[in-house]
């Protein structure tokens, strides 16, 4: 099967999506959303998607850290590359311990440290912004409702890590989906 895929925006072009489907479908398909991890809309996000639509589904990811028409310099794909890099060379049960972490970054030239520092912030930050993130993705579910390839199609939600809790979220907050996964995602 042949996809098109390509990010969709909306809100005036301040917020994007992720979006796969199947080439010349013969009219609106059920949605499939797929809410990233603390990474992004990464290769491994893109790929998950594009793998619903060679389902027969149009997929959708939301960017959940595009605002305003662009990503945070220290949320670009490059940085947050960096900062998976960076944890790859510690040891998982260090990720968490802030003085373990401070003696890595530490030990990296000044100028590669402070962007892992600046990037590993934000991505851990983000985790906290939970509501911000339901909110971002219940108005996209609102676009996707009269969107061409998707008006009045059932939609689902699968959600890995932080948007396995989003995922969680909208089923627990009547977010008009016919089901959501959740995929090591935290409980509301």
């Amino acid at each position: 099967m042949r996809l098109e895929s390509d990010w969709l925006t909306y809100d005036g072009g301040l917020k994007r999506a992720y979006m796969a489907r199947p080439d010349a479908p013969p009219g609106p398909l059920p949605t499939v959303l797929v809410i990233q991890e603390a990474w992004g809309v990464d290769p491994h996000i893109r790929d998950v998607t594009e793998r619903f639509a060679m389902a027969g589904y149009v997929a959708v990811a939301p960017d959940l850290y595009w605002h305003d028409g662009s990503r945070p310099q220290a949320m670009t794909e490059d940085r947050v590359d960096g900062v998976k890099r960076f944890l790859d060379t510690m040891p998982p049960g260090a990720w968490g311990d802030p003085a373990q972490r401070q003696v890595a970054i530490d030990a990296l030239p000044p100028a590669e440290g402070a962007a892992i520092e600046e990037s590993l912030g934000a991505v851990f930050g983000n985790v906290g912004k939970m509501d911000a993130h339901t909110g971002a993705v219940k108005e996209l579910i609102g676009v996707l409702a009269t969107h061409e390839h998707t008006r009045d199609q059932p939609m689902v939600a699968i959600g890995f890590c932080m948007g396995g809790g989003i995922s969680f979220r909208l089923a627990t907050e009547g977010a008009g989906l016919r089901a959501a996964v959740v995929c090591y995602g935290s409980a509301p």
